[in-house]
Formats: structure tokens, sequence, C-alpha cells
């Protein structure tokens, strides 16, 4: 043999080896020796197990032995030695940590548990290549002691068979958690023997596709009914599937979600509705027959799982009928509550007591946060980003990282036009690989800690079969495997060992996605900028007031312009007349028919959305989407709901009349007269759509007259100031877009609320009477209460300022600015009473 050739034949016997340690999860510590143990049918087993276990386990030597094909050999043994420490395995690291050494005669596993010598066979079987194991020493253990995987079977009815083969695969990544939502919108799922209704009426609907079902009326049958589409689990099938996950060392976690996603229950019991005809999606809060509802059922779960924790739903909830609702409302009064979300919170507190009185702990999406009655035990599964995780952390509880930009498994992992129908989103490979759970604001802090773990969702509303639900899984779920594992290597390398193992699994029948060969693209920085104008109806009450609005829009050439009072007079289309005009100065704008708010961009529009449309003066939110380069961005503009605004009522001044009255004697006071109007509502309608912008990568900036304060400008430091009356008050849009994550730009960039307090409204404005420019004659009544609130990755604002006359209306006269706040002032006519709020935003790459 020639040098070269012995050359070659080293780095093939190299690469053999190194393709004999390809393992998911990556092991803590592995290191590579020489030779290979051979495994076949006479390799001897030996243990200190007791008998059932040493039973069990000699069932998998023996599967393992069965897919070699080597010759027999003399003298080898797998040998498992626990060191039989007692505890929670599933609730403890260290006690899920293993030690395999694998040399030419033995394999021997040490574990402190069984759990651990579980894993150890698992990494056992991807070492083995036809019965052939390179030899190597591990020492491993997880980063997390929750990893899960959480399976929609409501959307989609999966069979028991189905879910089996998807816990074997879990237990091959050492996925330890399998969380089941069974009960939605789509369907109830699981046999409830005291409300048979519950499966008799809610578990098969007339469609299985979803769009079908939805633009058919969202309506069910009964199983005989032709074309009935869904199912349900025996209580003894389920039964089943918890023990045969048991033996796999996964614990089943069952979900029932409440208050909101419960059309099917509504559906077999419309007396839990808030109509009382089964209208809506979210349970009556205030009628005591939905607790003892869904104690009952609970009860029964309960006896179901023996899991330590229960999932409760608690996300998205509409509360539209809740303040209509006379049940409701009577709760809201005698709790003395001052916000439509403190009714949630009653319901998820009352829950959270009763299993917490029964030996459990109440697990849910990050929404019940919101609630004042948490218990200490209670487990926050942070899905909208990471902001719910960390202020669960930092607030003393544990908390399940699962963002739905990273882990959602429902989401495209590539082009839409190359993938199978999704939900939207895009979640590709390699961004799962590289998401860390621990959020950066946490690492090295001791609410680190109770960081618990990760899971995967599949969502499934547009999961059509087996074969595409597996199709999204896997690789994913193998990435987010290895990050809840907490040992990684390079995306390439992870690439390589994928190549090993997925055609093992494709050979045993599962499907899955092959991964993609080119890295996510590099994307280079860049700013645009962002106009929030009110132009109070459309600058008709000032002469010139339509060339003033052309004229400064043209100079300031915003990127983005949301506007506010539009009004389409006369049947016409103020926004697309506006381009017209701006198009005659050579500026190109794109807009769409909106009323009440409107948009202009200067990038062509991929997509326009009435988000919340004008209902009489309740306010309106719209949408569009453009391309910037290499980045997605969704703007939304609003103008909400001018009625019911309490902060006049704090300077004594009806709201709504706007006639003097006697001032509120409590911020409880304050904020029920607050939420009598629509502007939470709307909020909230903007929330959900903006979640699915966010889901999909794409940037969001949010701009309107909100026709509300902040709570960032309602503080201590100025609760003496401009008539707040010694009023510190958390109003409810800020509040609820700071909880979701979303920031004020103006107090981003200026957060000292006594230098910058940002006032733009009421504006004076030198060619209209001052009467005209005041609701509260006799008060103070400036405030900032039109707004650009923005959320992204890597999406920072670097600048902000006034644009409009230097100076405000102060007890009906004109008051000079004296702030900080730099302005730019008009270059003529000023077409309106409102200041307008330009920014600057940069979209930096990693």
């Amino acid at each position: 043999m020639t040098h070269a050739a012995l050359l070659l034949a080293v780095l093939a016997m190299a690469v053999a080896d190194v393709r004999g340690q390809d393992v998911i999860p990556q092991p803590e510590k592995q290191e590579t020796g020489k030779g290979f143990f051979v495994l076949s049918r006479n390799t001897a087993f030996v243990s200190n197990l007791k008998r059932q276990d040493a039973q069990a386990f000699k069932g998998m030597v023996d599967a393992l032995r069965a897919q070699s094909s080597a010759p027999q050999t003399e003298n080898t043994v797998i040998k498992l030695i626990s060191e039989h420490r007692r505890g929670k395995a599933w609730e403890d690291v260290g006690l899920q940590s293993y030690r395999l050494t694998v040399s030419p005669d033995s394999v021997v596993a040490r574990a402190p548990t069984t759990t651990g010598l579980f894993y150890a066979l698992q990494t056992l079987g991807q070492l083995a290549d036809n019965g052939r194991i390179a030899c190597t020493r591990i020492a491993d253990r997880p980063r997390f002691k929750y990893r899960g995987l959480m399976l929609d079977c409501s959307r989609h009815f999966w069979s028991p068979a189905f879910i089996k083969k998807q816990i074997d695969a879990m237990a091959r990544l050492k996925l330890n958690r399998l969380h089941l939502h069974l009960v939605d919108g789509g369907g109830w799922r699981l046999e409830i023997k005291k409300y048979p209704q519950l499966t008799r009426e809610g578990a098969y609907r007339t469609h299985s596709d979803w769009d079908e079902w939805i633009e058919n009326g969202r309506k069910f049958c009964r199983k005989d009914t032709p074309g009935a589409y869904g199912g349900y689990y025996t209580q003894k099938e389920m039964r089943e599937l918890v023990a045969y996950a048991r033996a796999k060392h996964i614990v089943v976690i069952p979900e029932i979600e409440m208050p909101g996603h419960s059309n099917e229950v509504l559906h077999a019991f419309p007396e839990l509705s808030c109509t009382g005809k089964g209208n809506g999606f979210d349970l009556c809060v205030g009628n005591p027959k939905t607790f003892t509802f869904l104690t009952d059922v609970l009860k029964e779960v309960m006896e179901i799982f023996p899991s330590e924790h229960i999932h409760i739903g608690g996300d998205e909830a509409t509360m539209l009928y809740w303040k209509k609702c006379p049940k409701c409302m009577g709760l809201f009064r005698d709790r003395h509550f001052t916000d439509t979300l403190q009714i949630q919170s009653f319901l998820i507190g009352r829950i959270d007591s009763f299993l917490t009185a029964r030996g459990r702990k109440m697990i849910g999406w990050d929404e019940i946060l919101d609630s004042t009655r948490l218990s200490p035990s209670s487990v926050v599964m942070s899905w909208r980003g990471e902001r719910g995780g960390i202020a669960a952390a930092k607030a003393g509880h544990h908390t399940v990282i699962s963002p739905s930009r990273y882990y959602y498994l429902d989401h495209f992992q590539a082009s839409p036009a190359t993938e199978p129908k999704a939900i939207g989103g895009f979640s590709p490979l390699e961004r799962v690989y590289y998401y860390d759970p621990v959020p950066a604001e946490l690492r090295h802090t001791p609410a680190a800690d109770r960081i618990d773990g990760v899971q995967g969702n599949l969502w499934t509303e547009y999961i059509a079969d087996e074969r595409q639900a597996e199709y999204m899984l896997y690789p994913r779920l193998f990435a987010i495997a290895e990050s809840g594992w907490g040992t990684k290597t390079s995306y390439d390398r992870f690439v390589s060992r994928l190549q090993t193992i997925l055609p093992r699994m494709g050979a045993e029948g599962y499907n899955y996605r092959a991964p993609d060969s080119d890295s996510l693209q590099q994307k280079r920085d860049q700013e645009f900028t962002v106009l929030q104008w009110n132009i109070w109806q459309e600058g008709t009450l000032i002469p010139g007031g339509y060339d003033a609005i052309v004229n400064e829009i043209d100079r300031l050439s915003p990127d983005f312009v949301t506007l506010s009072e539009v009004r389409n007079y006369h049947g016409s289309d103020f926004t697309r007349r506006l381009c017209q005009s701006l198009k005659a100065r050579g500026k190109t704008y794109y807009s769409f028919r909106t009323d009440d708010s409107g948009l202009l961009s200067r990038y062509p529009l991929k997509d326009s959305v009435a988000v919340f449309p004008l209902n009489k003066d309740h306010g309106s939110v719209y949408k569009l989407t453009a391309q910037l380069g290499a980045h997605e961005i969704a703007v939304y503009t609003a103008h909400l709901d001018y009625l019911d605004c309490a902060y006049y009522n704090v300077r004594g001044y009806d709201g709504f009349t706007w006639k003097e009255t006697e001032r509120p004697t409590s911020v409880g006071e304050v904020l029920r007269l607050n939420d009598l109007s629509w502007r939470d509502n709307a909020a909230r309608c903007f929330l959900n759509e903006a979640r699915h912008d966010l889901e999909a990568g794409r940037m969001v900036i949010f701009g309107g007259d909100f026709n509300e304060p902040s709570h960032l400008d309602w503080t201590e430091a100025t609760a003496y100031l401009y008539d707040h009356h010694g009023m510190v008050v958390p109003w409810t849009v800020s509040t609820l877009l700071e909880r979701n994550g979303f920031t004020d730009g103006y107090r981003k960039v200026y957060p000292d609320v006594l230098s910058y307090p940002g006032f733009t409204y009421p504006c004076h404005n030198p060619a209209a009477d001052i009467t005209k420019l005041t609701w509260a004659p006799k008060a103070d009544e400036r405030e900032r209460i039109d707004f650009i609130y923005y959320q992204g990755d890597n999406l920072f604002a670097i600048d902000a300022k006034l644009f409009g006359t230097g100076s405000s209306i102060v007890r009906s006269k004109a008051v000079g600015d004296r702030s900080a706040d730099p302005i730019i002032l008009p270059s003529g006519t000023w077409p309106t009473d409102h200041k307008g709020v330009w920014m600057k935003f940069r979209i930096k790459n990693k």
C-alpha cells in the first residue's frame, strides 16, 4: 500500500469514528477512544436493578441486540449500575445524569436513577451502527429539568398510535414532558364522564379543513353526521398513553383551556356563555356554574393524569361579551375591579387555588401573569416572546421558555412558495438551533435559576395529516432538544449529526424535512422614519389646511405616516388624494382606503388590513405591510375612542359630555370610568394581529392618537403637576402595550418625564379660535396622547422629535412650551390642534 493510500485509509477510519459519535442532544462531555464494542445476540446483560426495572431495561437492550447484524462475540457485556438515589428525577437535572463507558469488551452505564440509565441507553442506541459502537467515555447531564413538546389535539385529532410514535421520538431525544392541548375551539378531545355532552356535542365538526370550517360558521355536529370530522380519547385510552409515556420517562401534562378558546364548550353548554345562547369564545366568569363545571372537569382530569402540573391555558380571551354581561359586570362591581382584565385574573386565581389545595401546580400561558392572585408554585409558559418569562422569573415564579418566534413548529421553515400550507411565521432550523432559552436580561442573575426549560409547540390548524405533522416537527424538535439539554456545537456540526440520525428515523417510518444547506442571509443595518400626525378633520378647520398637510409631508419625507382623523368627506378617498398631491411634487407614496385613521408608505404595500374598523365614534386601527430591503415591517395606525376620556374627569370635566363635574376620588374610580371606552378593545385587537407579525419575524410600528395618556407620564413625579391632582394612574392602553412587549418610542429616547413631557395636545394654533382648541377651558389639560410604539428583534429607536407650534393651551390661554422637548416647527400654516411625533428607527444586523 502506498503512503497516500495508507493516509486515505486512516482518514476514512477517522471519519467513521467521528460518525460513530453522532449523538443528539450533544453530550456534556465526551472523549473518543480507540476501537469498537460489537453488540451481538449473545452479549450479556448485567444490572443491580430491582426485578421489574431489570426486566424493562433488559427489553431495551434486547431491542438493541435485535438491530445488530454483527457476528456473535464472546465475553461482551452491557452493565447498568444504579446508585438508587431517591427523588423526583423529572425535577432534578442531577438525577437525570449518567456516565457511559464503551470499551471493546464492555459497555458500562452508571446513573443515580433509572431515568439516567434510560438516557444512557438512548445515547447508546444513537451510537450503535449495525451493532458496532465506537469506544467512548461520556459524562452527561441536562441543562434544564423541563424539555417538552406540545401537541395540539383539538384543531386536529391525533390517534393514540400516532402520539405513541412521537413519544418514542421524544424519548430518543431525551425530552421529558408531553403537553397535550386537549380542548380548544376546534373540538373537545377528552371523555369527561360527568359531562358526556362535551364529546357528544363538541368533539366533531362539519369540516376537517380549518378555513372551510370557519368560513361555514364554525359548526359542530354529532359523530354520525355525514362528513363529520373529529374524535376524542376515552379515559381508558388516555390512561394507557400516560402509562406508555411514563415507561419512556416522559410526563404527560394535560391542558384544559380557560376562559377563552371555549366555543366548543359553549356549543355543548350555551348557559355558560355571557348571553346564555352560546355566543362568543369566552366562558362567563360571572356565572357560578362556570366554576362548578371547570372544577368538575379538573377533578376527572387529575384522576387520569398524575402529573404534578395541570395546564389551564389562560391565553387570548377576547373579553368582548364581559363588558355587556350583567353577571360579569356584577362581579366587576362587587370586587371593585378597575379593568376588564381583572375578570380573567379572578378566574385564574380561583382555579390556581383549587389545584394548589389538591397538591397540584398550575401552569399556564404567560397571560396568567396578569393575575394578582398567583400562588408561588404556579409556572408561567412564556410564548409571547421572552418578556413573560423574564417577568415571571423576576417575580419568583418558575417559567418554561416557549417563544412563538423560535419554538412554534407550525411556522414556515423556508419560503412559503416552497413549503406546505402553514399558519404563517418563519422559524427555520438555524434560527431555532441558535436561540438561547435564557434571556440575556436574566443571565448571571439568581432569576435565571427559575428558567425550568423549553418547549416546542405544534399547533395544528393547518396540519392536514400525520406526514405533515412530522415534517413540521423534525428536525426542528432535534434543535429544541439540544437547547434543552444544553450542550451545543456549531450549526454546521449539528446538521452533520442530523445527516447521520435522520435517515435512521426515515427507515423507521418517520417523515422529516431535510436541512437546508444555506445559512440565514445576513441583513444590513437600515434606518427609517415615522411620522404620527392627527390632522384634525383633514385640515378642513384651518384655511389652507390641506395644502399645509401636503407641504409638511413633502418637506419631512417620512418613510411612513400614521394619520388620525381621516374623514373621507363627500365620499372621497383622502389618503389616495394625498398620494396624488405628493406624486405631483415628485414624491411617491402608497396607501389604501381607510376611515378615521390612515397610512402612507414610501414602500409598495405587500398587504393591508382593517384590524379594528370604525364603529360610530369608537375608533379604528389599520395595518399595512411593506418590505424594507431584507426586512419586512408591519405599520399600524390608530385613532382610538375619543369618548369616556377619564383623564378629563380628573380635571373636573366629564370625559363624555365635557361638562364640569366632580373629580373622582380614587384611581380605581378613574379606571372604571376609563374602562367604559372601547380603547382597550381596539388595543387588544391590535395585539392579536401584531402577534402574528412578530411570529413571522416582522418589525411592528404602532402610531396613533390614543385619546388616553400613558402610565409613564402619570407618575409620582407628575402627581401634582398639570392638574393631575395627586393621581398616579396606570392607564389601560399604555399598560397593555408595555405588558405585551411594546416600547413607547418617545419615552425610550426621553425617559425624563419632567424635562421632556412631550405634550401633543392641545396644541396652540394661531389660525384657530382658541375656544375650539380646548375641552376643559378652566384646566391645564396638556397631555401626551399621540404615540409611536414599536417591537421587533434588533429594532432600535434612535431619535424622536415633536412636530408643531411651540406652544400649548392652558386654561384657555396660549402658553409657550418651556420644556427640553426637541421640536420641528412648521414651515407655514399649521393645520391641526395636535402636535405630531417624528421618530427615526434603526434595524441592526446581529
